[in-house]
This record gives structure tokens, sequence and C-alpha cells, in this order.
């Protein structure tokens, strides 16, 4: 049961770009409409944070160095770049077509960021 709304404006995802890069994967991870969508979000999630959910974070928590790996960087740009208004489930009670478009604008700009790092 998918239960969260995607978060365009999320404060989390202003920190820094592997923070925007997680909550984006974590927004696809729970939102997913097939599974093996989710499955690979949680894969580079997985990889990114060195295995550590957002929740059981502490004070010294760090994201690996996994964007200054060129095939992860590159898997994770072409993962990110398959990602339409189709593999996303449309709660209407969560999302309206506006939030969906500004989120999928986010991504458009977050690739934009990803691909400067190559």
């Amino acid at each position: 049961m998918r239960y969260i709304e995607l978060h365009n404006p999320h404060e989390f995802k202003q920190k820094s770009l592997e923070d925007n890069v997680y909550f984006t994967l974590r927004d696809i991870f729970l939102n997913a409409i097939e599974d093996d969508y989710a499955v690979e979000a949680n894969y580079f999630n997985n990889l990114l944070s060195n295995g550590i959910f957002f929740e059981n974070r502490d004070d010294n928590f760090k994201y690996s160095a996994k964007l200054n790996d060129k095939d992860f960087l590159e898997q994770l740009i072409k993962f990110l770049q398959c990602i339409r208004i189709d593999n996303l489930e449309k709660k209407e009670s969560y999302l309206n077509p506006i939030d969906l478009q500004v989120w999928l604008k986010n991504l458009e700009e977050l690739i934009y960021e990803l691909n400067k790092l190559k």
C-alpha cells in the first residue's frame, strides 16, 4: 500500500545533492506502480546511504561517495530518465496534476545537476 505523497518542496531535498537524490528515490520507491521501479530506487538509495535508512540516521551520518562513481552515476541517471507519470501511482487524494508536473520538473533539474558531475 502506498501512503506517502510526492514531496516537491521537501526541506530535506534542499540540503545537498545527495539529499535531493535520496528523497527523490524515496518518492519513487513509495509511489512506483511497478515493483521493479521500487526495487531499483531502493537499490540506489541503499548504496548512496550505506544501507542506513533516514529514520536510523544519527548526527554522524554521511552519504557514501557513490555520486563520484562514474558507473553508479550513469546507471542512476539512466534510471531517473526512465521515470514517467505513468510509472507513479496517481492517488487523487494525495496528488493533483500540478504537483506531479512540478515533481517531474524537479526530477529533470536533478538529472541536469547529476549530468554535470560526469
